[in-house]
């Protein structure tokens, strides 16, 4: 494993420590958007569901993210998107 993959890890481990630890932030959400960067989706969605059942602020970029691109076609993420309060009428273009 080179020095990246470590440094990924390392910083990967504290994201989960702080969600277990309940902590403050966004740690689930942020495990979502790297799940979505290796195209593992069903983790994405598992992580970006969490984030949502925590109230976690960083919800409110549901709607623009960029690394959620590819998820925006898929029934779970207009399910998630309308769970959080977005009209479907804010629907981004899908792509």
């Amino acid at each position: 494993m080179d020095d990246s993959q470590n440094e990924v890890n390392k910083h990967l481990e504290e994201l989960f420590t702080k969600y277990n630890e309940g902590s403050s932030g966004s740690p689930a959400w942020f495990i979502a958007l790297y799940y979505c960067t290796l195209n593992d989706y069903e983790r994405a969605f598992e992580w970006l569901n969490k984030s949502y059942e925590r109230h976690e602020v960083e919800m409110t970029w549901l709607r623009e993210e960029p690394l959620l691109a590819p998820l925006r076609n898929d029934p779970r993420y207009v399910d998630l998107y309308e769970k959080v309060g977005f009209s479907s009428i804010g629907l981004p273009i899908k792509s």
